[in-house]
């Protein structure tokens, strides 16, 4: 039963990734995320403009061994570079023409001539192209806001693929920038943290066990939306992944969830590292009374303690502007079910059940036999498992790393500050060098929706374009345009 406890909670959490196919980048002429009113709408907001849409990862169809985020990078590079190409034209045959006379052959023999050189190909690689350098810019969602930072880290270490020049713009909406921070500690980590509600809900079940009549009831207040709600939200691979995490997974096998965690391999490498700032300093003193050369001695000595302070250090190109847009919805049930106040009303009625445990095993604690039977400690389960219940989405927060969220992504993860304030050295650290596009007052633009919902519906998309409209003219001045 505690291992379906963790199915429960770890597949609701994960499965909000679900929006969105591993890897996947194409033109946003293309795009098809959200309704097919949605989607025209936020199609037309670009129309003139060649913008490529990095889109987010899938948890329902990634397997064991599926590519790593570098890989992907790899992938995204060829598949931009290919399309910016001009295509070879098909050859056409010609029309039948009638014959005309032959020519007698001369007699004397002619001079041999050079055979004329064949036209290049225009899709050859190795060949520059003026259509490479074609003017675009990148908006990444989710993980693929992630993937958007590396890919112009990439771009502009890899030469054959051209410089950054070309891009104008690069705009993440809710990415996981700095790492997802549920996967902090990697996946043994958020097991670990995982295991506290689990105990808590498993202990409190067990005690409306040992009271037939409230286990019968809480059976009762389970009603079949509820079931359909739990199978709905648990996607089909999500014992596969609990396996995973449980046992330790190899990075290679399960290399693109390692990599979304904070301060991961790729993360350090392609999109930014962490620098770490040492500071000793005075906390305060301690009274010594001690023998010393013959004599008592006493007195005061100060005490000293180490501290860090830790900025990220961006590796991607800094003169391409970059735009954060953050969504702030934070109600993880929101993204789940159109009217999440039919789950609180279910938690609420659970809650009750375990408030009916508690009493019932308070009073059996006034009796001998009640201490015999663990009546305190059942009352206690009762009590905690209620108090989840009643608060199951701050749970969740501490699950998430945050109380400010999008429902899946700490707000602090999907933006770069242009400057973080060093309390130790009383001095503001350079963090993000690049030209803004956002409200630099706060660090991002503000869109108040959930993780899901803000990659599908147009308001993030409108903010988006006209972010681009700014880098173009940044550009401009830069003498890149």
């Amino acid at each position: 039963m505690k291992k379906l406890f963790l199915f429960f909670i770890y597949g609701m959490l994960l499965t909000n990734f679900i929006w969105g196919d591993p890897g996947s980048v194409y033109d946003i002429s293309d795009f098809k995320r959200g309704t097919t009113e949605n989607n025209e709408i936020i199609r037309g907001l670009f129309n003139g403009k060649k913008v490529y849409f990095f889109d987010g990862f899938r948890f329902e169809t990634y397997k064991e061994g599926d590519p790593g985020l570098a890989k992907l990078n790899e992938e995204e590079l060829n598949f931009i570079w290919k399309d910016l190409r001009p295509t070879k034209p098909e050859p056409t045959e010609p029309e039948p023409e009638e014959p005309e006379p032959e020519e007698p052959e001369p007699t004397e023999p002619t001079e041999s001539t050079e055979p004329e050189p064949e036209e290049p190909d225009p899709t050859d690689p190795t060949i520059t192209n003026p259509d490479i350098n074609k003017r675009y810019s990148i908006i990444g969602y989710s993980q693929g806001g992630l993937r958007a930072l590396g890919y112009i880290t990439r771009k502009g270490i890899e030469q054959k693929y051209g410089s950054v020049d070309n891009i104008d713009a690069v705009i993440t909406i809710s990415g996981i920038n700095q790492g997802l921070p549920l996967l902090e500690g990697d996946l043994i980590g958020l097991k670990q943290r995982i295991f506290r509600p689990v105990n808590i809900l498993y202990n409190g079940i067990i005690s409306v066990m040992k009271c037939p009549i409230l286990f019968i009831l809480l059976i009762i207040f389970i009603p079949e939306e509820a079931i359909t709600f739990i199978s709905d939200i648990l996607p089909s691979e999500w014992d596969h992944y609990v396996a995973a995490a449980w046992d330790s997974p190899d990075h290679e096998k399960w290399e693109q969830l390692h990599d979304m965690a904070p301060e991961s391999e790729y993360i350090k490498k392609y999109v930014a590292d962490v620098a770490t700032y040492t500071y000793k300093m005075q906390s305060g003193r301690k009274f010594i009374l001690e023998w010393r050369k013959g004599r008592l001695w006493t007195g005061y000595v100060p005490v000293y303690k180490y501290y860090e302070f830790k900025t990220p250090v961006p590796n991607f190109n800094s003169e391409v502007p970059i735009g954060f847009i953050a969504g702030t919805n934070s109600k993880t049930l929101s993204m789940l079910v159109d009217d999440e106040r039919e789950i609180k009303n279910y938690m609420d009625k659970v809650a009750n059940v375990f408030c009916a445990a508690q009493a019932i095993h308070f009073v059996k604690s006034a009796l001998i036999f009640g201490h015999i039977i663990g009546s305190p400690a059942m009352a206690s389960n009762a009590f905690k498992a209620k108090v989840l219940m009643k608060d199951f989405e701050s749970e969740l927060n501490t699950l998430k790393r945050s109380k400010e969220n999008d429902g899946l992504v700490a707000l602090n993860a999907q933006y770069y500050p242009e400057t973080m304030y060093d309390k130790y050295a009383k001095v503001d650290r350079v963090v993000l060098r690049n030209p803004v596009l956002h409200d630099s007052k706060i660090g991002y633009t503000e869109v108040p929706e959930n993780h899901k919902m803000i990659g599908e519906i147009p308001d993030a998309f409108k903010e988006a374009r006209a972010m681009i409209d700014r880098a173009e003219r940044i550009r401009l001045d830069q003498g890149k345009r």
